[in-house]
């Protein structure tokens, strides 16, 4: 799975709580790589907000996964430990342009069941072109 989309931060946290409702997962979070990730409430702000450090990660994954990534820092857990999670990264925006947000994953049952359900969400969301 390897999806960029053009979207607002609006935009971003609707299909994203989207996401984690309709696919039953969790969203993990990470300040920087000296931060372990955390179970976050995507319903509070906090969970979205942008960060300075260029090392913020968001995960997507199943309750029965995150003893991989929970604990250690980021830096500490290899790409073995992340399969079954999928990392969404927020693109940006300013009055200018609206940079491209990327959802990024390996092969696995809930990274597929996770890009099934985000076709079906900006099927039905997205802008449609002219």
């Amino acid at each position: 799975m390897d999806v960029n989309i053009f979207m607002t931060i609006e935009e971003f946290i609707f299909t994203n709580l989207k996401l984690i409702k309709n696919t039953k997962c969790n969203l993990y979070r990470s300040e920087s790589y000296e931060h372990p990730y955390n179970l976050m409430d995507g319903n509070d702000p906090i969970s979205w907000s942008c960060s300075e450090s260029r090392s913020l990660s968001l995960l997507i994954g199943k309750v029965e996964d995150e003893h991989k990534i929970l604990k250690d820092k980021q830096i500490n857990i290899p790409r073995a430990r992340r399969v079954g999670f999928v990392d969404i990264r927020y693109g940006g925006e300013d009055e200018h342009a609206i940079g491209a947000s990327h959802y990024g994953a390996d092969t696995s049952t809930t990274a597929k069941v996770i890009n099934r359900e985000l076709k079906k969400i900006l099927k039905e969301f997205a802008h449609k072109g002219a």
